[in-house]
């Protein structure tokens, strides 16, 4: 089972540099905590837009120039998931970190066209534990 992070920022006020940061630290968490071997990003959109029509602002290159050891965008990840024959557990960090809206994270599933299992990685404040919640598409 190949092991897949997708990380997104919302839209905001933050400068392109801590913006960039943050996402570059969502990624390396991902790789390094959730044992991520590949990384999707979308660097300016809101939890309760489609997936599909993510990465599509005028942004967009000057984000995605600035985040180190990425491996794409939604729309990569979408064609990853169309090519990919192996089931894939698909990280995200925290609930909302793919999208609010359940019927877009439904037809999300749908569309990969196999087995995927999404796995939230959500750390307690407190004390830095480590705390992920799977759940199986059956």
């Amino acid at each position: 089972m190949a092991t897949i992070g997708y990380a997104r920022k919302s839209k905001g006020k933050e400068r392109i540099n801590t913006r960039c940061k943050l996402l570059n630290e969502m990624v390396h968490r991902l790789r390094t905590r959730c044992l991520c071997t590949e990384v999707y990003v979308s660097p300016y959109c809101d939890a309760n837009q489609p997936l599909e029509s993510r990465d599509n602002n005028e942004n967009y290159a000057r984000h995605m120039g600035l985040i180190r050891s990425c491996d794409g965008d939604m729309s990569n990840l979408l064609l990853l998931l169309k090519t990919k024959f192996k089931p894939i557990r698909l990280v995200v960090i925290d609930f909302a970190g793919l999208s609010t809206e359940s019927n877009y994270i439904r037809a999300f599933i749908r569309y990969s066209g196999h087995m995927m299992r999404p796995s939230v990685d959500k750390i307690n404040l407190f004390d830095e534990k480590i705390h992920c919640t799977h759940k199986s598409n059956k």
